[in-house]
Protein backbone atom coordinates (compact mmCIF):
# COMPACT_ATOMS: atom_id res chain seq x y z
CA UNK A 1 0.00 0.00 0.00
CA UNK A 2 1.84 3.71 -1.16
CA UNK A 3 2.37 5.56 2.22
CA UNK A 4 0.72 9.27 1.19
CA UNK A 5 -2.72 9.72 0.96
CA UNK A 6 -4.19 12.66 0.40
CA UNK A 7 -7.36 13.88 2.17
CA UNK A 8 -9.61 13.79 -0.54
CA UNK A 9 -8.35 10.29 -1.14
CA UNK A 10 -8.23 9.07 2.48
CA UNK A 11 -12.15 10.88 2.03
CA UNK A 12 -12.69 8.17 -1.00
CA UNK A 13 -11.26 5.40 0.17
CA UNK A 14 -11.40 4.91 3.79
CA UNK A 15 -15.00 6.57 4.69
CA UNK A 16 -16.87 4.18 6.43
CA UNK A 17 -20.42 4.05 5.31
CA UNK A 18 -23.33 2.89 6.86
CA UNK A 19 -23.32 -0.75 6.02
CA UNK A 20 -19.51 -1.19 7.35
CA UNK A 21 -20.17 0.62 10.87
CA UNK A 22 -23.18 -2.33 11.22
CA UNK A 23 -19.92 -4.98 11.31
CA UNK A 24 -18.66 -2.75 14.44
CA UNK A 25 -21.81 -2.78 16.89
CA UNK A 26 -20.49 -5.36 18.74
CA UNK A 27 -16.95 -4.42 18.94
CA UNK A 28 -15.50 -2.29 21.27
CA UNK A 29 -11.69 -0.46 21.71
CA UNK A 30 -8.76 -1.77 20.10
CA UNK A 31 -10.96 -4.58 18.40
CA UNK A 32 -13.14 -2.11 16.62
CA UNK A 33 -10.38 0.29 15.07
CA UNK A 34 -8.47 -2.88 13.88
CA UNK A 35 -11.34 -4.29 12.35
CA UNK A 36 -12.37 -1.00 10.38
CA UNK A 37 -8.65 -0.37 9.63
CA UNK A 38 -8.21 -4.24 8.22
CA UNK A 39 -11.61 -3.65 6.52
CA UNK A 40 -11.07 -0.51 4.34
CA UNK A 41 -7.42 -1.58 3.73
CA UNK A 42 -9.17 -4.90 2.02
CA UNK A 43 -11.01 -3.30 0.26
CA UNK A 44 -8.77 -0.73 -1.51
CA UNK A 45 -6.00 -3.88 -2.12
CA UNK A 46 -7.87 -6.71 -2.13
CA UNK A 47 -5.89 -8.55 -0.33
CA UNK A 48 -5.17 -8.46 3.35
CA UNK A 49 -1.76 -6.95 4.57
CA UNK A 50 0.95 -8.75 5.78
CA UNK A 51 1.65 -6.64 9.00
CA UNK A 52 0.96 -3.21 10.90
CA UNK A 53 3.73 -1.97 9.24
CA UNK A 54 2.27 -1.66 5.98
CA UNK A 55 -0.86 0.77 6.56
CA UNK A 56 0.18 3.88 6.75
CA UNK A 57 -0.09 6.35 9.43
CA UNK A 58 -2.89 8.58 8.42
CA UNK A 59 -5.02 5.79 7.19
CA UNK A 60 -4.91 4.91 10.89
CA UNK A 61 -5.61 8.48 12.03
CA UNK A 62 -8.42 9.09 9.67
CA UNK A 63 -10.08 5.82 10.27
CA UNK A 64 -9.34 6.27 14.26
CA UNK A 65 -10.79 10.16 13.85
CA UNK A 66 -14.62 8.46 12.15
CA UNK A 67 -15.05 6.31 15.19
CA UNK A 68 -13.94 8.82 17.63
CA UNK A 69 -11.22 6.57 18.72
CA UNK A 70 -7.40 6.57 19.74
CA UNK A 71 -4.68 6.06 17.10
CA UNK A 72 -2.62 4.58 19.73
CA UNK A 73 -5.26 1.92 19.82
CA UNK A 74 -3.95 0.14 16.30
CA UNK A 75 -0.87 -0.77 18.61
CA UNK A 76 -3.00 -2.84 20.67
CA UNK A 77 -4.60 -4.63 18.06
CA UNK A 78 -3.97 -8.62 17.75
CA UNK A 79 -3.00 -8.66 14.37
CA UNK A 80 -2.15 -12.56 14.25
CA UNK A 81 -4.54 -13.82 16.83
CA UNK A 82 -7.57 -15.69 16.38
CA UNK A 83 -9.83 -12.47 16.72
CA UNK A 84 -7.90 -11.37 13.56
CA UNK A 85 -8.66 -14.33 11.57
CA UNK A 86 -12.27 -14.32 12.21
CA UNK A 87 -12.44 -10.55 11.65
CA UNK A 88 -10.61 -11.84 7.68
CA UNK A 89 -13.01 -14.53 7.63
CA UNK A 90 -16.41 -11.81 8.19
CA UNK A 91 -14.35 -9.72 5.90
CA UNK A 92 -14.36 -12.27 2.90
CA UNK A 93 -18.16 -12.62 3.52
CA UNK A 94 -18.95 -8.99 3.48
CA UNK A 95 -16.86 -8.19 0.69
CA UNK A 96 -18.18 -11.43 -1.37
CA UNK A 97 -14.88 -12.19 -1.97
CA UNK A 98 -13.14 -15.90 -1.43
CA UNK A 99 -9.60 -17.17 -1.27
CA UNK A 100 -7.86 -18.50 -3.99
CA UNK A 101 -7.64 -21.96 -4.70
CA UNK A 102 -4.96 -24.03 -6.91
CA UNK A 103 -7.37 -24.07 -9.97
CA UNK A 104 -7.91 -20.21 -9.40
CA UNK A 105 -4.10 -20.05 -9.50
CA UNK A 106 -3.80 -22.61 -12.59
CA UNK A 107 -6.21 -20.28 -14.12
CA UNK A 108 -3.95 -16.83 -13.30
CA UNK A 109 -1.27 -18.81 -15.11
CA UNK A 110 -3.15 -19.50 -18.24
CA UNK A 111 -4.41 -15.71 -18.35
CA UNK A 112 -0.99 -14.44 -17.89
CA UNK A 113 0.62 -16.72 -20.77
CA UNK A 114 -2.11 -15.27 -22.74
CA UNK A 115 -2.86 -11.80 -22.10
CA UNK A 116 0.17 -10.53 -20.18
CA UNK A 117 3.65 -11.99 -21.29
CA UNK A 118 3.88 -11.46 -25.05
CA UNK A 119 4.22 -7.97 -24.44
CA UNK A 120 7.44 -8.66 -22.02
CA UNK A 121 6.33 -6.69 -19.02
CA UNK A 122 8.91 -6.41 -15.92
CA UNK A 123 8.19 -8.82 -12.85
CA UNK A 124 6.82 -5.43 -10.48
CA UNK A 125 4.14 -4.75 -13.70
CA UNK A 126 3.42 -8.74 -13.68
CA UNK A 127 2.82 -8.70 -9.84
CA UNK A 128 0.55 -5.12 -10.04
CA UNK A 129 -1.53 -6.97 -12.91
CA UNK A 130 -2.01 -9.91 -11.02
CA UNK A 131 -3.23 -8.26 -7.71
CA UNK A 132 -5.99 -6.03 -9.66
CA UNK A 133 -6.85 -9.47 -11.59
CA UNK A 134 -7.41 -10.82 -8.48
CA UNK A 135 -9.17 -8.38 -7.13
CA UNK A 136 -11.46 -7.96 -10.14
CA UNK A 137 -12.21 -11.57 -9.87
CA UNK A 138 -13.04 -10.85 -5.85
CA UNK A 139 -9.84 -13.48 -5.02
CA UNK A 140 -8.02 -13.33 -1.96
CA UNK A 141 -4.86 -13.45 -3.90
CA UNK A 142 -2.10 -16.01 -2.19
CA UNK A 143 0.59 -15.11 -0.34
CA UNK A 144 3.68 -12.60 -1.78
CA UNK A 145 5.61 -15.33 -1.84
CA UNK A 146 3.03 -17.51 -3.70
CA UNK A 147 2.67 -14.95 -5.97
CA UNK A 148 5.66 -14.21 -6.92
CA UNK A 149 6.52 -17.87 -7.74
CA UNK A 150 3.33 -18.28 -9.41
CA UNK A 151 4.40 -15.05 -11.92
CA UNK A 152 7.77 -16.87 -12.61
CA UNK A 153 6.40 -20.15 -13.07
CA UNK A 154 3.92 -18.89 -15.85
CA UNK A 155 6.75 -16.77 -17.57
CA UNK A 156 8.50 -20.21 -17.62
CA UNK A 157 6.10 -21.72 -19.26
CA UNK A 158 5.71 -18.64 -21.89
CA UNK A 159 9.13 -18.97 -22.96
CA UNK A 160 8.98 -22.46 -23.52
CA UNK A 161 5.50 -22.80 -25.24
CA UNK A 162 7.45 -19.88 -27.40
CA UNK A 163 10.63 -21.55 -27.96
CA UNK A 164 8.72 -25.04 -28.94
CA UNK A 165 6.72 -23.04 -31.58
CA UNK A 166 9.54 -21.41 -32.55
CA UNK A 167 11.53 -24.53 -33.34
CA UNK A 168 8.66 -25.69 -34.68
CA UNK A 169 8.89 -23.48 -37.41
CA UNK A 170 12.31 -23.89 -38.29
CA UNK A 171 13.23 -26.67 -41.29
CA UNK A 172 15.49 -29.12 -40.91
CA UNK A 173 18.54 -28.12 -42.53
CA UNK A 174 18.78 -24.16 -40.44
CA UNK A 175 18.31 -26.88 -37.59
CA UNK A 176 21.19 -28.57 -38.25
CA UNK A 177 23.27 -24.90 -38.60
CA UNK A 178 22.21 -23.94 -35.30
CA UNK A 179 23.83 -27.49 -33.77
CA UNK A 180 26.82 -26.76 -35.85
CA UNK A 181 27.12 -23.04 -34.77
CA UNK A 182 26.43 -24.13 -31.00
CA UNK A 183 29.12 -26.91 -31.47
CA UNK A 184 31.77 -24.24 -33.26
CA UNK A 185 30.75 -21.79 -30.63
CA UNK A 186 31.26 -24.08 -27.90
CA UNK A 187 34.55 -25.48 -28.75
CA UNK A 188 35.85 -22.00 -29.83
CA UNK A 189 35.51 -20.96 -25.78
CA UNK A 190 37.24 -23.85 -24.67
CA UNK A 191 40.50 -22.86 -27.33
CA UNK A 192 39.53 -19.17 -26.32
CA UNK A 193 43.29 -19.02 -24.66
CA UNK A 194 45.13 -19.68 -27.72
CA UNK A 195 44.98 -16.52 -28.53
CA UNK A 196 47.77 -16.98 -31.59
CA UNK A 197 45.75 -19.18 -33.14
CA UNK A 198 41.85 -16.92 -33.16
CA UNK A 199 43.93 -14.34 -34.39
CA UNK A 200 45.41 -16.12 -37.48
CA UNK A 201 42.01 -17.31 -38.43
CA UNK A 202 40.94 -15.69 -41.68
CA UNK A 203 36.83 -13.90 -40.83
CA UNK A 204 34.46 -16.74 -42.52
CA UNK A 205 30.64 -17.66 -42.08
CA UNK A 206 32.49 -21.00 -40.63
CA UNK A 207 34.24 -19.19 -37.76
CA UNK A 208 31.64 -16.66 -36.52
CA UNK A 209 30.46 -17.98 -32.77
CA UNK A 210 27.66 -17.09 -31.23
CA UNK A 211 29.33 -15.43 -28.75
CA UNK A 212 30.83 -12.72 -31.86
CA UNK A 213 27.37 -12.66 -33.25
CA UNK A 214 26.34 -10.19 -30.33
CA UNK A 215 29.33 -7.99 -30.40
CA UNK A 216 29.32 -4.98 -31.94
CA UNK A 217 31.12 -4.16 -34.78
CA UNK A 218 33.63 -2.07 -33.06
CA UNK A 219 35.89 1.03 -34.98
CA UNK A 220 35.73 1.10 -39.16
CA UNK A 221 38.70 -1.25 -40.16
CA UNK A 222 39.13 -3.76 -42.89
CA UNK A 223 38.99 -6.41 -39.95
CA UNK A 224 36.12 -5.34 -38.59
CA UNK A 225 34.36 -5.21 -42.34
CA UNK A 226 35.22 -8.65 -43.19
CA UNK A 227 33.70 -9.54 -39.41
CA UNK A 228 30.45 -8.38 -39.88
CA UNK A 229 29.90 -9.72 -43.53
CA UNK A 230 30.74 -13.37 -41.89
CA UNK A 231 28.41 -12.47 -39.62
CA UNK A 232 25.73 -11.71 -42.04
CA UNK A 233 26.59 -15.10 -44.52
CA UNK A 234 26.14 -16.88 -41.54
CA UNK A 235 23.00 -15.42 -40.50
CA UNK A 236 22.19 -15.91 -44.00
CA UNK A 237 22.71 -19.29 -44.24
CA UNK A 238 20.77 -20.06 -41.08
CA UNK A 239 17.94 -19.33 -43.94
CA UNK A 240 15.41 -18.41 -41.07
CA UNK A 241 11.79 -17.52 -41.96
CA UNK A 242 11.14 -13.84 -42.46
CA UNK A 243 8.31 -13.96 -40.26
CA UNK A 244 9.35 -16.68 -37.42
CA UNK A 245 9.07 -14.17 -34.05
CA UNK A 246 5.47 -13.51 -35.89
CA UNK A 247 4.40 -16.73 -33.80
CA UNK A 248 1.97 -17.14 -31.11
Amino acid sequence: MKRQWPIEELIEQFTLLPKEQDLLTNKTGATRLGFAVLLKCFQVEGRFLRGKHEVPKAVVDYVAHQLTLSPDLWQAYDWAGRSSTDHRAQIRTFCKFREATVADEETMTDWLITDKLPSEPALDQLTTAVLARFQALQLEPPTTERTERLIRSAAAQFEQRLCAAILARLHASTCERFDALLTHSLRAEEDWEDEAAHEDTPASDETVTLAELKKSPGPVAVESIQGELAKLGLLRALALPADLFGVK
